[in-house]
């Protein structure tokens, strides 16, 4: 029982090196959030490059949207384990315009055999996944998709529109 008593030469108290190494561990993790925190969301910076963007109704907007061609390429459709289906479009977008474009919002309208619109989801084109406009005369590759289809709905057709569109 002596033995364990004894003492084994380590300096009481607390180890100041493992308190510096926690205390720089914590600093580190707590600039991470913050920065993480500050950063803008995709999201929110597509809803920012809309703003003052045109959009059906607004004066020049038939002329440059007519200017925007949408070249559906392949759809394709999956049901989840839960029956929902999703529609997943891919397509190119082309300025055939004169002018960059600066923000691009396209919907894709599913519809049923008689042309009523069965599910509508708009979409950011320009600016997302690290195209941050469209010069003139350029093409762009494009992946939508569409959830929350039911089985049963009629999904005879898609149609692409342009439905907002900025330009420098």
């Amino acid at each position: 029982m002596e033995l364990y008593r004894e003492d084994s030469g380590r300096p009481k108290g607390v180890n100041k090196v493992m308190v510096a190494a926690v205390a720089a561990a914590l600093v580190a993790v707590g600039v991470g959030i913050a920065s993480l925190t500050m950063v803008e969301s995709e999201k929110d910076q597509q809803t920012q490059a809309l703003d003052g963007a045109l959009r059906q109704g607004d004066a020049g907007f038939e002329e440059l949207s007519r200017r925007i061609a949408a070249e559906p390429v392949e759809t394709t459709q999956a049901s989840t384990p839960l029956g929902v289906i999703l529609m997943t479009a891919k397509g190119n977008l082309y300025n055939a315009g004169d002018r960059v474009v600066t923000a691009l919002e396209v919907t894709l309208s599913v519809r049923d055999e008689k042309g009523n619109p069965v599910k509508e989801k708009a979409f950011i084109a320009v600016p997302s996944n690290g195209v941050s406009r469209l010069e003139p005369r350029q093409e762009i590759g494009v992946t939508f998709t569409i959830d929350g289809l039911r089985p049963e709905d009629d999904r005879a057709d898609l149609r692409w529109k342009v439905t907002a569109i900025k330009v420098e």
